[in-house]
């Protein structure tokens, strides 16, 4: 993998993962304090957290493409393809 690529799918994971313990961090201290809606914000930490890894492919794939490395592009393309049609098959 060439140092930009690896650069950007390192922020990527990085910027998701505090992104997501910051909300479900604030979702669980909402809660204690007995705030209303809390679990929306626990909702939204999940989801962040979940998506960080398709979007560190995504991230891959623009970078691949853009460094003119197709082979490496299309094989991130494809790994993209087998995450959501795993998540579609999840909710059969």
């Amino acid at each position: 993998m060439s140092g930009l690529a690896e650069k950007w799918a390192q922020k990527v994971l990085e910027i998701g993962l505090f992104a997501a313990l910051f909300a479900i961090g604030l979702g669980f201290a909402l809660q204690l304090a007995k705030v209303s809606a809390p679990a929306v914000i626990l909702k939204t930490g999940f989801w962040i957290l979940l998506a960080t890894p398709s979007l560190r492919v995504v991230t891959l794939m623009v970078a691949f493409f853009r460094q003119k490395e197709k082979k490496f592009a299309w094989v991130a393309g494809g790994v993209l393809l087998i995450l959501i049609a795993g998540s579609l098959i999840e909710r059969l």
